[in-house]
């Protein structure tokens, strides 16, 4: 029960009566269910039905609606779902939407031109307040060039890093060419060393 869809619904209803936020009953479902956890619009989804009155956990008939070809409806309710989250998987869609994986894929490569990737790794994200603020300073370190020709010259600037004592080689680093009919080289995980030093490095410009 709990493993069907109706049930997940329950869990989301009865997550959503203790007044927990949309959030909080995700990550709760996801030490649960884990890969098999509704997607995150599908839970929202629930949540603004029981705020509107839904007082059950059936889901509506949707008559008349095609499950197996790519039209105009399905592309405009698949866009609008990954609109409000880009993590959703086929799977999630397939579940949600009725429609089979091969449509799904047609639909999001072909007719809305999306493609499955990972997340680049940033040194950290900003918020928009500093965004701003870091805008306010370039804009503000400009005005001051303009007077003065050689300001830049004078700055110093600098950085910071972790240096390990044993960095593994990456991904790209290690990729080699194969031959169709052989197998693909394996190789050990590793993880970078324990011991490491912090490096500050400064720098200026020089005459």
């Amino acid at each position: 029960m709990e493993n069907s869809e109706d049930g997940k619904r329950y869990i989301i209803w009865f997550l959503w009566k203790q007044n927990k936020s949309g959030s909080e009953i995700l990550y709760e479902m996801e030490k649960v269910y884990g890969s098999k956890c509704p997607g995150k619009s599908m839970v929202y989804k629930w949540i603004d039905r029981f705020n509107d009155g839904h007082s059950t956990v059936d889901d509506n008939p949707r008559p008349g609606r095609p499950k197996t070809c790519s039209n105009q409806e399905n592309i405009k309710i698949i866009s609008n779902i990954l609109d409000k989250d880009r993590r959703v998987t086929l799977r999630q869609l397939e579940e949600e939407l009725g429609m089979s994986k091969s449509i799904l894929d047609k639909i999001l490569t072909e007719q809305l031109g999306m493609s499955r990737v990972l997340s680049r790794w940033v040194p950290k994200l900003l918020s928009e307040s500093e965004r701003i603020e870091r805008v306010r300073v370039c804009r503000q370190l400009l005005r001051i060039s303009k007077k003065e020709p050689r300001f830049f010259d004078r700055l110093v600037t600098g950085d910071e890093t972790w240096l390990h004592f044993y960095e593994p080689k990456t991904s790209l680093q290690t990729s080699q060419w194969k031959r169709r009919h052989e197998a693909t080289p394996i190789r050990p995980r590793a993880v970078a060393s324990a011991g490491k030093r912090m490096a500050t490095v400064f720098g200026t410009q020089r005459e």
